[in-house]
């Protein structure tokens, strides 16, 4: 460990430390426990590195340089984030609303859930959480990595979805987290855990958003559980402040013919990283999983996929695409895992990458790992420009060469977008992938 990271460590440590002084005596409540969990894990690592294979074209310089204190929830809300926070113009949802990594109940609507469903904040008491208690106490997600540590030991609140067998809910679910960060550098620590018990369905839409310059660190640890013929429909949109970090470790565990069907959106931010990880562990299983990734000047973004076939006759569809302007990078690693005992595994991957500038840099590295002996797998990657033909043709019809850009940007993100089944919430990505800028050289 250099240093750097060591004054990082340090320092680290002693924030920890101070969030424990004033715990008091009494038995911990299983938010305390969770974030002395993280404390313990926390001082038995290292932060990660180039030298560790899932880190070696991620530079953690962009984390490590700033000195991160826990977000501090504020009371009020003003103007500006009222309007950061509220609602996509034309989407029906049922609402949760985080401010600096607190529930902020006023801002949320939960009105009128149907049967069977519940959603609570950590902080609430601890029998509202009882269906899904003994998972939460022996979730060990905190162990991942040392900012996985971290997330859990900073950790203030965090949201639990639960739906009872055969429970259907009847409009998405929307999680939007945004942070207020004014003066210092902080970090919000939002902890997600779904549920969908037997038979269950649901949509998901998680949003995370900060004001335009600040610089913050949102650091994320998420985990689904889908029973056995539970489907989740689920979309993430990463929409940061330019000055912005962004860390999420998502851990996705299906049991028999489960439905997963996720799209991914990390469309702005100075420093993105998505760990996502799928276990088929039940016969008949399904995930599909779809992505977009910008960059621009002087940020990174990447994309980290496994989906481990545990279980025969499961399939798996991954198919991401970047559009890389600017001087950034972007990194997209994929793996698909089958185990021996995984026959009939049906598995593909595919990453495509639309290069709008010299200076932009992509590494892209799709994997099979396949341990049974029939299974149909396959992967590819391509990483391309635009054809100047096209360019030409939009330019002789007048119009303007940003203009021009920009559609033949949306056309390449068109399919993936097409993933998105709700109509708000597509025109609203398109309106950010439209506001992206034009050839940026």
């Amino acid at each position: 460990m250099n240093m750097s990271a060591v004054g990082v460590s340090e320092r680290y440590e002693r924030i920890i430390r101070e969030q424990f002084e004033n715990q008091s005596e009494h038995p911990l409540n299983l938010l305390e426990q969770m974030k002395r969990d993280g404390r313990h894990a926390f001082s038995h690592m290292d932060f990660p590195d180039r030298k560790q294979e899932a880190w070696r074209y991620t530079g953690t310089g962009k984390l490590l340089e700033q000195a991160f204190v826990p977000a501090r929830p504020r009371i009020n809300t003003n103007t500006e984030t009222t309007r950061l926070i509220a609602p996509i113009a034309g989407l029906d949802t049922y609402r949760v609303v985080f401010i600096d990594n607190r529930f902020r109940t006023e801002l949320s609507s939960l009105d009128n859930l149907p049967d069977g469903i519940s959603v609570h904040s950590l902080r609430q008491e601890e029998a509202k959480l009882s269906p899904v208690m003994s998972w939460l106490e022996s979730s060990t997600i905190h162990n991942r990595n040392r900012f996985t540590a971290l997330g859990a030991a900073l950790m203030s609140d965090g949201i639990v979805v639960h739906l009872d067998t055969n429970a259907t809910l009847d409009k998405p679910l929307e999680l939007a987290f945004l942070v207020t960060s004014r003066n210092d550098a902080v970090c919000s620590s939002p902890r997600v855990l779904v549920s969908l018990s037997e038979g269950a369905s649901a949509t998901l839409i998680e949003r995370y958003c900060g004001y335009g310059e600040d610089t913050y660190l949102q650091n994320v640890i998420e985990e689904i559980i889908l029973h056995p013929h539970a489907s989740l429909q689920h979309y993430r949109l990463v929409g940061e402040g330019n000055n912005a970090c962004h860390l999420s470790n998502i851990q996705v565990q299906q049991h028999e013919s489960s439905s997963y069907t996720a799209l991914n959106l990390q469309l702005n931010g100075a420093w993105i990283r998505s760990d996502i990880e799928i276990e088929m562990n039940g016969r008949n299983a399904e995930c599909k999983l779809n992505g977009l990734y910008t960059i621009d000047n002087g940020r990174q973004n990447d994309v980290h996929v496994n989906v481990l076939h545990h279980a025969p006759e499961c399939k798996s569809r991954q198919r991401y695409k970047g559009l890389l302007l600017g001087k950034g990078r972007a990194v997209f690693d994929g793996k698909i895992v089958v185990d021996r005992d995984a026959q009939h595994t049906d598995a593909h991957l595919s990453n495509d990458n639309l290069m709008l500038s010299e200076d932009a840099e992509v590494d892209t590295k799709p994997q099979l790992v396949i341990y049974a002996d029939d299974v149909k797998c396959g992967h590819g990657t391509t990483v391309g420009q635009i054809d100047p033909e096209q360019l030409f043709y939009l330019r002789s019809r007048g119009i303007s060469e940003a203009d021009a850009y920009r559609f033949l940007c949306q056309a390449f993100a068109n399919d993936i977008l097409a993933e998105c089944d709700i109509k708000a919430l597509r025109k609203h990505v398109e309106s950010m992938i439209q506001a992206l800028p034009a050839n940026s050289n």
